[in-house]
């Protein structure tokens, strides 16, 4: 995933020559397959599919994802915080600065470095054209395939185990809305649909119930809102 034009396709190119790309911007996403049941999936880099994301990537069965942006043009690097906040907890992320080879670079590795930081991801700075850097990047993306552990094993090992006591509480997300009400100037359809909902009763799952979403969807949205200074707050209560 990146902005248009940091060069996704070269960079699945790079990783994997025996794949017959199509470097025409795909409309949504275009998958690439790898083997049986295991694909490269190149996102659109336009920032209308953010929203079309927000309700579908908590679907998708991700193994990685390689956030790409191109060391000449410093807005690509910061435009992926939006690309990020999407990601499902849990997946393993990639922060990606293609381009390396040209001389006219804008990106300091010291920003970079900060920013793989606040993500708290691991960064590689690579050139898909002339394949610096992609060997080290493919052996930490593709890694040690994990052994598959027979069943058999695994319900012989459940019966010698005895029973944990698993808790019940659970995380729930509060937004609290602005003593005044926010301008809606600018935001989409979804975000106005969002913010009509909260009213500092309506928790995030609430609201993902009333709007047919998921909670992961709708945290992306409270997120932004609250970004652009739309709610108050986002508090967390164990229930």
């Amino acid at each position: 995933m990146g902005a248009k034009d940091v060069g996704k396709t070269t960079l699945i190119n790079a990783l994997f020559p025996s794949i017959a790309v199509d470097f025409k911007e795909p409309r949504f996403f275009r998958d690439y397959k790898l083997e049986e049941a295991r694909y490269v999936r190149e996102v659109c880099g336009s920032e209308d599919v953010l929203e079309i994301l927000a309700y579908s990537i908590s679907t998708w069965s991700i193994f990685a994802v390689m956030l790409v942006f191109d060391v000449t043009r410093k807005s690509t690097l910061y435009s992926l915080e939006k690309w990020h906040i999407l990601v499902p907890g849990g997946v393993k992320v990639f922060l990606i600065g293609n381009k390396i080879d040209l001389s006219d670079r804008e990106v300091l590795e010291d920003d970079i470095a900060e920013f793989a930081d606040k993500l708290g991801v691991k960064y590689y700075l690579v050139s898909a054209a002339t394949g610096e850097g992609i060997d080290a990047l493919k052996r930490d993306l593709l890694g040690e395939k994990v052994p598959v552990v027979e069943k058999t094993v695994k319900e012989e090992a459940v019966k010698e185990i005895a029973p944990v006591k698993v808790s019940t509480m659970k995380k729930e997300y509060l937004p609290i809305p602005l003593e005044t009400t926010p301008s809606r100037a600018g935001l989409t359809e979804l975000e106005i649909k969002i913010l009509d909902l909260i009213d500092g009763r309506r928790s995030a799952s609430d609201i993902a119930r009333e709007l047919g979403l998921t909670v992961h969807s709708v945290m992306v949205f409270l997120k932004r809102l609250h970004a652009k200074g739309k709610i108050k707050d986002i508090q967390v209560i164990i229930v």
